[in-house]
């Protein structure tokens, strides 16, 4: 029992030959993202996101950490490993970004994809835009759309 035990206490819990995810080539983590964002829905209705990260909010932590997670928007339209820490942020979300569709229908939405936007400074990612709830414009009005980018 006690060489049992003593070679249990010889047991590294971190190993010297472990291989670390960011000692792994950029492009393979580019691989493990887009393998990531392949498995992610293609599009995002940012009214129902804005909708459901409020009914989380409110569910399930309180005020003083509510103001902590509107800082960043759209948080729960991604996966946790998003938010794992920075540079796996500044890795994956351009890949997360580039592939997907979000739809805008208010001006709400446009605001909070925008706050998104300036958040991970991922502007020059957006690939597809949709914006179902706005007409053209008749002959008479003068239309000003809000800018986005």
């Amino acid at each position: 029992m006690d060489s049992l035990a003593l070679s249990l206490a010889q047991l590294s819990v971190h190993p010297k030959n472990k291989l670390q995810f960011f000692y792994l080539p950029g492009e393979i983590r580019n691989q493990i993202y887009y393998y990531i964002a392949a498995s992610l829905p293609k599009e995002i209705d940012i009214d129902r996101a804005r909708a459901d990260r409020a009914r989380a909010i409110s569910e399930t932590i309180s005020t003083l950490e509510q103001s902590k997670l509107n800082q960043i928007p759209l948080t729960r339209c991604f996966p946790g490993i998003t938010f794992a820490n920075k540079q796996v942020c500044g890795e994956i979300v351009p890949i997360l970004v580039a592939n997907t569709r979000f739809i805008l229908q208010s001006d709400a939405n446009a605001d909070e994809f925008n706050r998104f936007l300036d958040y991970l400074n991922t502007r020059k990612c957006v690939q597809s835009l949709a914006f179902p709830q706005i007409s053209r414009p008749s002959q008479n009005l003068c239309f000003t759309q809000p800018t986005l980018f």
